[in-house]
């Protein structure tokens, strides 16, 4: 059974999706109208104006829901150990089993409680990866904004995740030629910590130089 804020999150997520795409077909449908010469441009600007507060709040609502994730606690320590047994080596091949649904375990101690949520394996794969950022922005004292880059990082050369979902294997690239692989989901998701920053509500962050590591990010969850 889901945990009721995820459901809740979740469920207004896919309303607003659907309600998004109607709206956006609405707007094509509009626009044709008015290349036809039959529609005025007036009538554009109403559906324009909601598919971008839809869209706002689309991302209002996938970083809420996001920031529920992992329902287990997971602190600095957390990834100081995994990387103490695991990650030891330049090269790094990683497996995470799927052992139970929504459930991602790297062996009986470690695990992401990911129940509910819609991109899981892109969740952990930011996870390893923002870790893999915190030391080098506290090093050269980078502004917070460096945590959504790639980075060139001097502890792996190679790393990558494979995850295993019953008779299912998916690859993750983490580190590549020793830099920090990061797609713009995983950026979204590495982001939606910082939500209220971006729409300036919380502070600025964001655009400034702070000692971060795991314990800090968590704070952030709203």
């Amino acid at each position: 059974m889901l945990n009721k804020k995820v459901f809740h999150k979740r469920t207004a997520l896919i309303f607003i999706s659907i309600l998004t795409c109607l709206t956006v077909v609405l707007f094509l449908a509009l626009l044709s109208l008015y290349y036809l010469s039959i529609l005025g441009i007036g009538y554009l600007f109403i559906p324009l104006f909601l598919i971008l507060l839809e869209i706002l709040t689309l991302f209002i609502v996938f970083s809420q829901l996001t920031n529920l994730f992992p329902l287990n606690t997971l602190s600095d320590d957390t990834y100081k150990n995994i990387k103490s047994q695991y990650l030891k080596d330049k090269n790094v091949v990683l497996h995470i089993f799927e052992r139970e649904a929504g459930k991602w375990y790297v062996d009986e101690n470690f695990y992401f409680n990911m129940k509910g949520y819609i991109f899981p394996k892109k969740y952990i794969c930011s996870y390893f990866i923002r870790n893999i950022h915190y030391p080098i922005i506290n090093k050269n004292k980078f502004k917070l904004a460096k945590l959504f880059r790639s980075l060139k990082t001097e502890d792996y050369e190679n790393f990558y995740i494979y995850f295993h979902s019953f008779n299912k294997v998916k690859k993750c690239i983490i580190v590549k030629n020793s830099k920090t692989k990061l797609i713009p989901l995983n950026d979204l998701i590495i982001l939606s910590r910082f939500y209220l920053d971006v729409l300036n509500l919380h502070n600025k962050e964001i655009v400034s130089y702070v000692s971060i590591g795991e314990d800090f990010y968590n704070s952030l969850k709203k």
